[in-house]
C-alpha cells in the first residue's frame, strides 16, 4: 500500500513539469505557428500521444514523450484559442478545483468503485472520436456546448477512478512517478481543453 501523501510528492513534480511545458508553448511559442504549420503539429502530438501510452512505463522516454507531448499541447491550445490569457488563468483554476474534487472523492472510495464505471475508459475513444464529427458537421451550439460539458464530466469521472486507486498500488513509489504523472497530466489536460471550450462557445461579455 502506498501512503497518498508520498505518491502524491512523487506525483505532483512530475505534473508541475508537464504543466510548465505547456504553458511554456502555449504563451511563447504559440505566436510562431502560421496555419500550414498547424496539422502537421496536430500529427506530431497524435503520434506523442501514442508513443507516450505505448512507452508510459519505460523510465527515461515516458519523461521525454511527456514534455515533448506537453509543450505541443501547449502550442496546439495556443493556436486553437488565441485569445487573451484571462480565459487561461480561470480554466486552470477551474481545473484544479475539479482535480481537488477528484481527488477527495476519489480517495474517500479507495478502490471501491465498482468495475462497470471502469467503462468509462472506454467512453474516452468515442468522445475523442466524436470531435472529428463536430469539425466535419459543424453542429448547432447548443450541441457543440452539451459535447464540452460532457467533456469536462468524463474526465474528471475518470479522475475519481484514478484517485480511488491510488493508495491500492504496490509497486515501488519511484517507478510509479512518471507513469502516474503522465495520467495525470492527460486527465487535467482534457479538463482544461473541454473548459476551454466551454468558455469559448459561451456568450460571455
Amino acid at each position: 500500500m502506498i501512503p497518498l501523501l508520498t505518491f502524491a510528492l512523487q506525483v505532483l513534480p512530475v505534473f508541475g513539469l508537464a504543466l510548465g511545458a505547456t504553458v511554456l508553448g502555449n504563451m511563447l511559442l504559440a505566436v510562431y505557428v502560421t496555419k500550414p504549420w498547424q496539422l502537421p503539429l496536430l500529427l506530431v502530438g497524435a503520434l506523442l500521444f501514442v508513443g507516450l501510452l505505448t512507452f508510459r512505463k519505460t523510465r527515461n522516454w515516458n519523461l521525454v514523450l511527456l514534455l515533448a507531448l506537453s509543450l505541443v499541447a501547449g502550442v496546439l491550445t495556443g493556436v486553437a484559442f488565441t485569445d487573451e490569457g484571462r480565459a487561461w488563468g480561470a480554466v486552470l483554476s477551474m481545473t484544479c478545483a475539479l482535480l481537488i474534487l477528484a481527488l477527495l472523492l476519489g480517495t474517500s472510495l479507495r478502490g471501491r468503485i465498482a468495475r462497470g464505471l471502469r467503462a468509462l475508459y472506454l467512453l474516452t475513444w468515442f468522445y475523442l472520436a466524436g470531435w472529428l464529427l463536430i469539425l466535419i458537421w459543424d453542429p448547432a451550439l447548443w450541441l457543440r456546448i452539451l459535447w464540452v460539458v460532457a467533456g469536462a464530466i468524463l474526465f474528471t469521472s475518470l479522475a475519481v477512478i484514478w484517485f480511488s486507486e491510488w493508495e491500492a498500488k504496490e509497486a515501488p513509489v519511484a517507478t510509479l512517478a512518471v507513469p502516474e504523472g503522465c495520467e495525470l497530466y492527460i486527465l487535467g489536460l482534457n479538463i482544461a481543453i473541454a473548459l476551454r471550450a466551454l468558455l469559448a462557445l459561451l456568450p460571455i461579455g
